[in-house]
Order: C-alpha cells, then sequence, then structure tokens
C-alpha cells in the first residue's frame, strides 16, 4: 500500500503494478472538475475459479462517480466576491482562481479520457457529495501517484480533513 494513513506520503512515483488492496479499482477519467476532484466510472473484475479449468468472471462497472483527491487542497475555481471589496481582495481572488484553473488543466492533460489506478478511502460520501481517494496515473512505465504530484507542482497543498 501506497499510503500509510495518519502521515504525509511525499512520493511521488511507484513501481507500475504496486499499488494494491482491497479498495484498489481501475477507473476510467471522465471529468475533472478542479484541481482536486474528478469523475470517474470504476471498474471492479471479480474472478472466482470453479475448478475444471473454468472461470467465472464478473465485471462491474460505477458510472460517473465524484471523488475528491484524499490529502490535498487545491485553490477554487469560483469564489464569492467579498461585499465592498478593496482592491487587494479583488486581486488576491483573481490570482487564486488562476491558480484554481492551472491546477485543474495540469490534472486535465495528466489524467482525463484515461485509465487510472483508484485508491478508495472511505466507502461513503463526504458532506459535498463525494468520495475521497487517492488516483495513480501511468506515466514512462511507472504510476505517477497524481495527489503527490499536484503538491511537486506546486498546484495543490497537503491538508488533513
Amino acid at each position: 500500500m501506497a499510503v500509510v494513513f495518519g502521515q504525509t506520503d511525499t512520493t511521488v512515483f511507484y513501481p507500475e503494478g504496486s499499488v494494491t488492496g482491497k479498495y484498489v479499482y481501475q477507473a476510467f477519467v471522465h471529468g475533472v472538475y478542479d484541481g482536486d476532484t474528478v469523475t470517474l466510472t470504476i471498474q471492479r473484475v471479480d474472478t472466482t475459479d470453479l475448478g475444471f479449468r473454468h472461470r467465472r468472471i464478473i465485471i462491474d462497472q460505477y458510472a460517473h462517480q465524484k471523488f475528491r483527491l484524499y490529502g490535498i487542497d487545491a485553490p477554487e475555481l469560483r469564489y464569492r466576491r467579498p461585499h465592498q471589496a478593496t482592491q487587494a481582495q479583488l486581486d488576491s481572488i483573481s490570482a487564486l482562481k488562476q491558480r484554481g484553473f492551472a491546477a485543474r488543466n495540469r490534472l486535465r492533460q495528466l489524467i482525463l479520457n484515461k485509465w487510472v489506478t483508484l485508491q478508495s478511502i472511505k466507502d461513503s460520501k463526504g458532506k459535498y457529495g463525494r468520495y475521497l481517494a487517492n488516483i495513480y496515473a501511468p506515466f514512462d512505465g511507472r504510476l505517477i501517484y497524481v495527489n503527490n504530484w499536484l503538491v511537486a507542482q506546486g498546484l495543490a497543498a497537503h491538508a488533513e480533513y
């Protein structure tokens, strides 16, 4: 398992096939909303050996599920404009939005319309209707731990929640 819960893991690359465990799935990325929210279709393959050289293979798909990347926080794309905002506040909001769009665009380049490895954290949705997950994307025969890659690129920050 790549992530030890309760500790900050800063590793970005893992050998291909090294992410294993009970809650690890293959998923197809349909959408990237912002720098820490994605929409995936999860594919679960269950193979049962029935004996006599026969296997039962069941493929389940859970379409268009929203996930928040676990342990990170990327700038938002939308901010409320404060009533009677000063120019400095407006400039700060503008800068945050630009960083949010940069994070979203880089994440789209890396994983949009591609198969990734998903490690879910909880089996229930959070308060915004998203599951928590670690995402690993194939890159040059290795896996990029996308959550930490965004932090290493300066596009997100580690967060505890």
